[in-house]
């Protein structure tokens, strides 16, 4: 099996573990896999998503925010890029209310509403 093959596979079993609510497990499988691929913006997403179930909301931002950068500079379409960043949105005003930051919460998805109603 190829690099690449062995870590689809362990990226997959992360995926599992996660919708297995196997929160730790699957942290641990996305952290090996983050390892190899470190600007990967899918694998940054649920490493950030697995510490925030974890209990670690504030490392779980900086995926966020890490993710969220390799995502701008990517080639994906831009209606791809706006769905991911409202995942983003949402995970980081996630992370700030665990944290019990609830302004900082309020101010992000504040200012995603504004950006929503300004396109339209």
């Amino acid at each position: 099996m190829d690099e690449f093959t062995e870590r689809k596979a362990l990226f997959d079993r992360g995926i599992d573990f996660y919708r297995e609510k196997k929160y730790d497990e699957a942290l641990e499988c996305f952290r090996r896999v983050a390892e190899e691929s470190p600007n990967n913006h899918v694998i940054q997403h649920f490493l950030g998503l697995a510490k925030l179930r974890t209990g670690n909301a504030s490392s779980a931002l900086v995926n966020l925010a890490f993710e969220e950068k390799l995502m701008q500079t990517s080639n994906l379409s831009p209606e791809k890029k706006a769905s991911l960043q409202k995942h983003i949105i949402f995970s980081r005003a996630l992370c700030f209310c665990v944290l019990e930051e609830f302004e900082k919460a309020a101010v992000i998805l504040l200012e995603h509403l504004d950006k929503e109603i300004g396109d339209n």
